[in-house]
């Protein structure tokens, strides 16, 4: 986990080094709106099984449960009334089946954490629309995966097996699709939802680690994909009261009184 906190560190400074370059692009008037914000998330999300595992005695991968709930964290940096920045944390699990060994058991646990940065585009605004309490937006970007991984199985031979959890790759690498929707509650503070299409270039269980594992000789493929779908709150902080998510007056911070 120092390795995982390392790279954290890495993708956090990076987002604010560019944030920080951008900022001051801006002039002396955007200078004065209020641009991050932290955010606080619960996300609900479903992987894609992929091919089924090809031996001479097939067996089959699946997901054990359906949904699976877990938390996360962002850091945002809005730009420009159309373009913002997100840094995020999500720490979650999947657990995948295999009937390889018919009736016998085996199971993989995937206890990962994952960093990603996104770039969210108001559509609305790109298309000339003045959005007050209410915002639409897509959202791209791409992160790292940090894999914890736990074997369960009635088998001795693989819990005598040369390969061990510990050697299931620590990192994956992913890109991220997506979009949702914007409200601004109160002053400083918006609720959101949002849909991401996750794709990762390995399998939430590698396939070569479960090859070599088997014995197969060959690579396992399970899932490499998965939807994710997050609702939180935003909480906006500096100095400054104007709301750079809400350029335009809104009837909320019309009528808010402090």
């Amino acid at each position: 986990m120092m390795y995982s906190g390392k790279i954290l560190s890495i993708l956090f400074a990076l987002f604010l080094y560019h944030a920080t370059l951008l900022h001051a692009q801006n002039n002396a008037d955007a200078d004065k709106l209020a641009r991050f914000s932290v955010g606080v998330m619960g996300n609900l999300t479903k992987g894609h099984m992929g091919t089924s595992l090809q031996t001479d005695a097939e067996g089959t991968f699946e997901f054990q449960e359906q949904f699976n709930t877990n938390l996360g964290l962002n850091l945002r940096y809005v730009l420009s009334p159309v373009f913002a920045l997100q840094s995020n944390v999500v720490y979650g699990r999947f657990t995948i089946l295999s009937d390889f060994f018919d009736q016998d058991l085996l199971s993989f646990k995937n206890n990962y954490l994952t960093t990603s940065i996104t770039t969210q585009i108001s559509i609305l605004r790109l298309f000339g629309a003045d959005a007050k309490d209410f915002n639409m937006y897509s959202s791209f970007g791409s992160g790292l995966m940090f894999n914890n991984i736990n074997i369960e199985t009635d088998r001795r031979e693989i819990n005598q097996a040369s390969v061990s959890a510990n050697d299931h790759p620590f990192t994956s690498f992913f890109a991220v699709l997506g979009g949702g929707v914007r409200f601004n509650l109160l002053p400083r503070i918006d609720s959101f939802a949002q849909y991401e299409y996750i794709l990762s270039n390995r399998d939430i269980i590698d396939g070569g680690f479960v090859g070599e594992l088997l014995n197969l000789g060959r690579t396992a493929q399970n899932s490499k994909a998965w939807s994710s779908v997050k609702i939180g709150i935003q909480f906006k902080f500096g100095k400054s009261s104007r709301d750079a998510d809400w350029t335009t007056k809104s009837r909320i911070s019309e009528h808010a009184k402090f």
